[in-house]
C-alpha cells in the first residue's frame, strides 16, 4: 500500500507498482492520480433574515471545493468567536445583533468570502402557514404598536400613524392608500383592510364584492373597528354599532334593542360579537354552533375575539371562555390557563397572551406552533392560518398618564384615559425595592376616563403602575 499525505500539485501523475519474488516480477497497470487546485467556491450564498427580540435565525451555506474545509462566520466583518461550522444558528436575539453576517471558507488551496446576509430585527413576530407570504414580515418594520391578521395578509400599525401591509394581495388588500396617516387602529378582513383615523373617520381598501370597502359617507366619531370575511363594523363614541358589506345572515344590522353601552366589537365569518360595559357579551347574525349561548359564568368580561365560527372572551380575573364550533379543538381552552391579558381567535385556532409576555395557543394548524423562546409579547392577532405578535423590550406601560389620583379610607382611585378594545390592569407594591408587582382585576377600555380602584391601600405608602394591552 502506498499512502501519500499532504498532497501537493506536484504529486499528480501516473503510479504503478512492481511486485517481485524469487520466481520473477509483475508490473501493475497505471493508476492516475489527479490533484486539482480546488479552491472553495460558494454555490449558495447566506440569505437575508428578518427576526425579532428573543427570536432565532439560521444562516446556511452551500459550497464546493477540496476537503477538508474550514469556516469562520463574521458579524460586520469581525470574526464571531467559536462560530466555525457550515451553519450559523443564533438564538434569543437582541436588537444589537442586527447587521451583516458573512462566512470565510478556506482549504489548502485558498479561500472564499460569502456576500453579506443582512439580519433585520424588528418588533413583529409571525408564524403559521406562509403560502401567501403572510408571515414574511418586511425587513425594517420597527415601532409597530398594533397588528391585524386577515385570511391571507397581515397589517401593522406604526407609532407614527402609518400602516404596513404584506402577504396575499389578490384583491389589493395590501395596497395601503397613498398618504394614509394619523391611523390609530387597524383591522384585516378576509381580503380587505380597514383603518381608523385619529379624527374618527374610517378608510377601507381591498376586495369589494359586497360593498365592504364602501365606508358610509356619514360615519364619524368612530372609536373602534373590526372586519369580517366580507363585512366591516364601526363602534362610535355613543356606543352605536354600524355595519356594512355582506348581509347574508343579517350580521350588518345589529339588533338595536340589545346594543347600548358597547365597548368592543369583533367580526366572525357570518356573525358578530360585542362586549358591553357591564361585562356581558352578545352575538348576532348566523349564530349556529351555539354562538349566541354565552357561558353563564362570563359576567365580567374585559375583551372579546372571534374570527370564524367560535367566540373567545377574557374575564377580568385573567381566565378565558370559549364557545361555538369545536371541530378542531378551537374552544378547548387549556386547563389551568390564567393570567391572560389578551386573546385572539383565528379560523380554527386561538391564542392567549399572558401577563409575563408568553403566548399560549390551541386548536389546529401551524399557527398554534408558538416559536420557541418567544417572550415579551405585548400584542397578538390571529388570522385564517397564521398568528402575529408584537414583541417589546419590557412589559407594556400605559400610553397616557393617570389623572386625579386620590386616596382615602384605605382606598386609592386612579383615573386613566382608556381606548376601546384595550384592557387595563392596575398593579401595586408597597416598596420600590420589591421586584414584584401585585395585579388587580383588569378593566375594559371604552374610550373614556376610567376609574381604577385599589380597596386594600391601608399601609403608609403604596406605589402604582397601570399596564395597557
Amino acid at each position: 500500500t502506498l499512502t501519500i499525505s499532504n498532497l501537493q500539485l506536484a504529486d499528480a501523475g501516473n503510479y504503478r507498482v512492481v511486485v517481485t519474488n524469487v520466481f520473477g516480477s509483475a508490473t501493475s497497470s497505471v493508476a492516475i492520480l489527479s490533484v486539482s487546485d480546488a479552491k472553495p467556491t460558494i454555490l449558495d450564498q447566506p440569505q437575508n433574515q428578518v427576526s425579532y427580540p428573543s427570536g432565532n435565525v439560521r444562516f446556511d451555506l452551500n459550497f464546493a471545493g477540496s476537503e477538508p474545509a474550514f469556516f469562520q462566520w463574521r458579524f460586520n466583518d469581525e470574526d464571531i468567536p467559536g462560530e466555525t461550522q457550515p451553519v450559523l444558528i443564533l438564538t434569543n436575539l437582541t436588537k444589537n445583533q442586527a447587521g451583516n453576517y458573512s462566512v470565510v471558507v478556506s482549504n489548502a488551496f485558498g479561500f472564499a468570502v460569502s456576500s453579506n446576509a443582512v439580519l433585520s430585527i424588528g418588533n413583529v413576530a409571525a408564524w403559521g402557514n406562509n403560502y401567501y407570504g403572510q408571515t414574511s414580515v418586511p425587513a425594517g418594520l420597527t415601532n409597530a404598536i398594533a397588528v391585524a391578521a386577515g385570511y391571507e395578509h397581515s397589517l401593522a400599525l406604526k407609532a407614527d400613524g402609518t400602516v404596513v401591509a404584506w402577504g396575499g394581495n389578490s384583491d389589493g388588500q395590501t395596497n395601503v392608500p397613498p398618504g394614509l396617516s394619523n391611523v390609530v387602529a387597524i383591522a384585516a378582513g378576509g381580503w380587505h383592510s380597514v383603518a381608523l383615523k385619529k379624527d374618527g373617520t374610517v378608510v377601507a381598501w381591498g376586495y369589494n364584492s359586497n360593498g365592504q370597502t364602501n365606508v358610509p359617507a356619514n360615519l364619524t366619531n368612530v372609536i373602534a373597528i373590526t372586519a369580517g370575511e366580507s363585512d366591516c363594523y364601526a363602534l362610535t363614541s355613543d356606543g352605536t354599532v354600524f355595519g356594512w358589506g355582506w348581509h347574508v345572515s343579517g350580521q350588518v344590522n345589529p339588533p338595536g334593542q340589545t346594543f347600548t353601552n358597547i365597548v368592543e366589537i369583533s367580526s366572525g365569518r357570518t356573525h358578530e360579537l360585542a362586549l358591553k360595559n357591564n361585562g356581558t357579551a352578545v352575538s348576532w347574525g348566523d349564530v349556529s354552533f351555539g354562538l349566541s349561548n354565552v357561558p353563564p359564568a362570563l359576567n365580567n368580561a374585559v375583551a372579546i375575539s372571534t374570527r370564524n365560527d367560535f367566540n373567545l372572551a377574557l374575564n377580568s380575573n385573567g381566565t378565558v371562555f370559549a364557545w361555538g364550533q369545536n371541530d378542531q379543538g378551537q374552544t378547548n381552552v387549556p386547563p389551568g390557563l390564567s393570567n391572560v391579558v389578551a386573546i385572539a381567535a383565528g379560523t380554527a385556532h386561538a391564542a392567549a397572551l399572558l401577563a409575563n409576555g408568553k403566548i399560549v395557543s390551541w386548536g389546529s394548524g401551524d399557527a398554534t406552533n408558538v416559536p420557541a423562546g418567544l417572550s415579551n409579547a405585548i400584542r397578538i392577532a390571529a388570522g385564517d392560518i397564521h398568528t402575529l405578535a408584537i414583541i417589546g423590550d419590557q412589559p407594556p406601560e400605559i400610553f397616557a398618564s393617570p389623572k386625579n389620583i386620590t386616596r382615602g379610607n384605605g382606598v386609592s382611585q386612579i383615573h386613566v384615559p382608556t381606548l376601546s378594545g384595550k384592557i387595563y390592569i392596575l398593579e401595586f407594591k408597597d416598596s420600590l425595592t420589591n421586584p414584584d408587582w401585585t395585579a388587580l382585576p383588569s378593566t375594559a377600555g371604552n374610550g373614556t376616563i376610567q376609574t381604577l380602584i385599589d380597596s386594600t391601600a391601608t399601609g403608609p405608602q403604596r406605589f402604582y403602575r397601570v399596564r395597557q394591552w
